[in-house]
């Protein structure tokens, strides 16, 4: 965007003499969260050809994609390399950290055959129009038609579950998976926590998504 001498950014930059830390990345971070959102945006405008099904997701998508670029710069994840995203739905939690996040490898797990096709189809696209425009080109993108207890997501740094919708039963299942992460690993959910003596809450909030406050 500084190549192209983007005016957004260019007057944040400007701006950083005259504003503190706190205010500048507040700042910076929207533009950023602005354009990322426009791009996952452009994805599933290209993969739903239903006028009123894309902007019934599109409303989805801003709510959901504000919160969850907010949650993933909390986590500590300077040292993280590899992604999962469990009940990863129609791909637009690991799309969000994919534009958000440096890391190496993204991962969703999805059960469903419908929500699994719609991300697939949507990361062919991500792969052909926006790829290469990100710092880390070389990242991958992976989305497997799987129940997530049954898929190896123990070398992961940093884990989301989008576990509003889970019962008691799968996150006690889920806790015990969990008990396997290496040491520093991170684990967000939604909602619901795990049940796991071996993990140590670290934060914790209220943000706006899809369904309510989770």
């Amino acid at each position: 965007m500084i190549v192209r001498n983007d005016v957004q950014v260019l007057s944040i930059l400007n701006s950083f003499r005259h504003k503190d830390l706190v205010l500048f990345l507040r700042d910076l971070h929207g533009m950023l969260d602005q354009q990322g959102f426009q791009i996952i945006i452009n994805l599933y405008s290209n993969t739903l050809k239903n006028e009123n099904e894309r902007n019934c997701l599109r409303n989805v998508l801003e709510v959901e994609f504000k919160s969850i670029a907010q949650i993933l710069r909390k986590a500590p994840n300077s040292n993280c390399r590899k992604f999962f995203s469990l009940g990863s739905g129609c791909g637009s939690a690991l799309f969000t950290a994919c534009v958000t996040q440096n890391f190496d490898y993204f991962c969703g797990i999805e059960k469903k055959e419908s929500l699994h096709y719609l991300a697939k189809t949507a990361a062919n696209f991500f792969e052909k129009d926006y790829k290469h425009f990100l710092s880390n080109d070389k990242r991958v993108i992976e989305f497997h038609n799987e129940s997530l207890l049954n898929f190896d997501w123990s070398d992961g740094d940093l884990i989301l579950a989008n576990s509003a919708c889970f019962d008691d039963e799968l996150m006690k299942k889920i806790s015990a998976l969990a008990d396997g992460l290496k040491v520093g690993s991170t684990f967000i959910t939604f909602s619901k926590r795990l049940s796991s003596k071996k993990i140590k809450v670290v934060y914790q909030c209220c943000f706006n998504m899809r369904w309510g406050r989770a």
